[in-house]
């Protein structure tokens, strides 16, 4: 039966419900079978992977949104991939693990839910992992730091090489901004639920952190979309156009909001209020996956600022 209403919780069941039916049908790689492009640099992911704290967990659209690809390769890698020990750390947007999990030896027989229990990982009586302890994308991206591309190996085997931390994160934001709590709060779920509405529609957009703004960006590291917390005003959510939204013919898809346009950074923003005032975000996504293309130079000014 037909989806209705799409919610938080729709949209994470839809994305990993996805990821599970590509890999039933396509346990291991298939010669003339689309994947990441040849060559992807999949240690972003396996460092991210490998920095999976005791008692949290994560989903596969979290790692493709940090790794900059899709839930369903990320699902197939993690599933052929010898070594990454914390894998079963990894669960379906339900919070419950793939029903086809399997550890490395097929002589290992463990539940991985009573792993995770062991870990510290609460399970409700549905079966699904405490929501609480899910590691989101941003979350991931300011734990495990930046790659160190002069010195780490050219193959894709983890562990990756990190290199300090990221430049800015949602504690520096605090302590070195003077961003509210009530301000970062609403800028933590203004981001994951933007997250989650990315992996649903398969872009491979990566969530980083800039003085004041967390952005995701497309190959070639140009911002798509910004999440902006340096305002004065409340929060404020942005698309980078090429022009303006009139000069597109352009309708805001948020006019119960306060709308912005700033010509010189070609900014198409609403202020968010509060967390009860965050819209449907499919459409601002959806504009955004239209006016950017997935390679080559974008068509919008969406340089990291």
């Amino acid at each position: 039966m037909a989806q209705d209403v799409w919610g938080r919780d729709q949209i994470l069941a839809r994305a990993d419900e996805l990821a599970d039916q590509a890999i039933k049908i396509w346990p291991s790689p298939i010669p003339g079978i689309a994947e990441p492009p040849a060559g992807f640099d999949w240690r972003r992911i396996n460092a991210a992977i490998a920095a999976i704290p005791r008692g949290r967990w994560t989903t596969y659209g979290d790692l493709a949104q940090l790794g900059g690809t899709a839930a369903m390769p990320v699902g197939q890698h993690i599933a052929n991939t010898p070594g990454l020990d914390n894998g079963y750390r990894v669960l379906g947007s339900d919070g419950k693990p793939r029903p086809d999990f399997h550890w490395d030896s097929p002589d290992d027989l463990r539940d991985p839910v009573e792993v995770l229990r062991e870990d510290g990982v609460r399970f409700e009586a549905s079966g699904a992992a405490d929501k609480s302890q899910r590691i989101t994308a941003a979350e991931l991206s300011s734990l495990i730091g930046v790659l160190d591309e002069d010195t780490a190996e050219e193959d894709d085997r983890p562990p990756a090489r990190l290199v300090g931390r990221q430049e800015w994160d949602w504690d520096r934001y605090a302590a070195e901004l003077g961003i509210s709590d009530e301000r970062l709060e609403l800028g933590r779920v203004l981001v994951d639920l933007l997250g989650e509405v990315i992996a649903e529609k398969d872009l491979s957009w990566r969530v980083v952190f800039r003085k004041g703004y967390v952005a995701f960006q497309r190959s070639g590291n140009y911002n798509t979309m910004l999440v902006d917390l340096s305002w004065r005003q409340p929060v404020r959510l942005a698309i980078l156009l090429p022009e303006s939204p009139a000069g597109l013919s352009l309708t805001s898809p948020y006019p119960d909001l306060a709308e912005t346009w700033r010509d010189y950074d070609r900014e198409w923003g609403w202020t968010i209020p509060s967390a009860a005032a965050i819209p449907d975000l499919r459409p601002a996504v959806e504009i955004a996956a239209r006016v950017h293309p997935a390679t080559g130079q974008p068509a919008v000014i969406g340089e990291p600022r």
